[in-house]
This record gives C-alpha cells, structure tokens and sequence, in this order.
C-alpha cells in the first residue's frame, strides 16, 4: 500500500477491514458459514456479502446509507435483502459455530502449556497481561 497516496481516514478504515478478514480468516469462517447452510448459488459468494455486512458498525457506517442507497456498491439492495431474508439459512446454528470456536480458542489460551509457553517469552504483551491478571487475584 502506498502510505503517501491514501489519506488517513482510508488507511484507518483499510487496516480494520484487513484486522476483521484476518479474524474471520483464522477462524475458517468460510468453512463455517457452509456448515450453517449460508451459501449461495449464483451472484456474490455469502461470505463477501455477510463480509461486507460485518464491517459496518466497525467502520462506522450503516447499512442502508452505505451498501443499500449506495450507487457504487458491488451488488444491489435486493442481492442484500435476499441474503438476509433467506429461510434456508441457519442463523441460529452459524451463532453457535461461531461460539464454539471462540471458547475452543480461549480454552487453547487458557491451557497449562500455552501459559508456559507463555510466560517464557520475557517481554511480550502476553506475559505482561498474564502478570497483571495474576497480580490481582
């Protein structure tokens, strides 16, 4: 990315929609969007679509304003409002996916050997953490 090109707003905005495509990734998100049956059959893949939903509050935008009225969104109101609309999809069961990877990953932090592991590494923003929350129990 050119740092002199882009303003700072844009640069802002890039790295927190790079940060949540990142979260999303290491969850194998688009795996779990198959296992809740949100998929679809022609046009934009779910996943862009659910993407570009979840970005929203975090770029401080809104729904309607940026991707329904927008003219120069990649899709159209109705391919959004047939996404959300649709029956055949899980909600529930994606929430619960979502949940339990999300516990399995602070399980995994929470274990013995990754504290160990851990506390090893002098210096790093783990150890610093993981110091302060032991200090105060």
């Amino acid at each position: 990315m050119d740092y002199n090109t882009t303003n700072p707003d844009e640069q802002y905005l890039n790295a927190q929609s790079n940060r949540l495509e990142q979260f999303l990734e290491s969850f194998n998100f688009g795996t779990i969007l198959n296992r809740a049956r949100i998929r679809k059959t022609k046009g934009y893949s779910a996943k862009d679509i659910l993407f570009d939903i979840l970005i929203l509050p975090f770029m401080g935008k809104s729904l309607y304003h940026d991707i329904i009225n927008n003219p120069n969104s990649p899709y159209g109101k109705d391919a959004v409002y047939e996404f959300l609309k649709c029956e055949k999809f899980n909600w529930r069961y994606l929430l619960l996916l979502i949940s339990a990877k999300i516990v399995s990953f602070i399980d995994s932090l929470s274990s013995k050997r990754h504290l160990n592991k851990i506390t090893k590494e002098k210096g790093s923003i783990w150890t610093i953490t993981l110091r302060i929350l032991t200090s105060n129990i």
